[in-house]
């Protein structure tokens, strides 16, 4: 149906230093019949007459309170487990709060060589819905005190 390929126009506004804000805005008149800069088609997007933004979730998940395994590094230059092992995991969050770079891994330790994840300062990774690691998750950073937010369900 033609409601579900309207388009979202998306603005980011990025810095260094500041704030992130992103605009989302609706095409209630699917006037988008060319590629434009900024301008992405969703197929569960729907938008009404007057352009409010409706999105539904295809996962069909139910919610429920997150994991909290924050923390950080307690020994620089070693791997430690941040979540063990989880049949039933169905989401991953991890955030690098630190200004140097942080390594995660799945099933082994992490570490600065290849194998791992890097996580610049101030990234994060995701895993959601068919693609969520039931194994360790790992992190490893070079100096002791490296902040991170992890979450899990």
């Amino acid at each position: 149906m033609k409601v579900f390929k309207k388009l979202l126009l998306i603005t980011a506004l990025l810095a260094t230093s500041q704030a992130k804000a992103v605009v989302i805005q609706c095409d209630p008149n699917d006037t988008y019949s060319t590629p434009v800069t900024g301008v992405a088609f969703y197929p569960n997007v729907a938008c009404s007459s007057s352009g409010a933004l409706s999105v539904t979730s295809s996962g069909g998940g139910t919610s429920a309170a997150l994991t909290d395994g924050s923390g950080t590094i307690t020994a620089g230059g070693t791997s430690q487990q941040v979540f063990a092992a989880n049949t039933t995991r169905q989401y991953l969050f991890i955030q690098n709060l630190s200004t140097g770079n942080l390594y995660i891994n799945f099933g082994s330790a992490a570490s600065a060589v290849s194998g791992s994840i890097l996580l610049l300062p101030n990234s994060s990774f995701v895993m959601e819905e068919n693609t969520v690691t039931n194994q360790t998750v790992n992190i490893f950073g070079a100096t002791t005190a490296q902040a991170f937010t992890a979450k899990q369900k």
